[in-house]
């Protein structure tokens, strides 16, 4: 019995899969190298602090006041430390 074009074998299926996967992949790729490539190195390199720049622990402690994860008491306990222990 002829079949009509569609029948495969099992290693015509597998050949098939495999040659998706690796298209996709291939794709996949290939977006990842062309959207980073036009990045400048700070966009690469992001991390929390947007300019990069060494922040001092005064800085950093008044950041958290602002953003919340400290309460004023805390902050003033923290601050009259760091006080003390830059007079020394």
């Amino acid at each position: 019995m002829m079949g009509d074009g569609f029948e495969y074998s099992a290693m015509g299926y597998n050949a098939n899969g495999i040659f998706w996967v690796l298209l996709i992949i291939l794709f996949i790729w290939l977006y990842s190298v062309l959207t980073t490539k036009n990045r400048t190195p700070e966009q690469k390199h992001h991390k929390n602090n947007s300019n990069n720049k060494v922040s001092s622990p005064i800085e950093i402690l008044e950041k958290r006041l602002a953003e919340g994860k400290i309460d004023i008491k805390e902050f003033n306990r923290r601050l009259a430390h760091m006080k003390k222990d830059s007079s020394k």
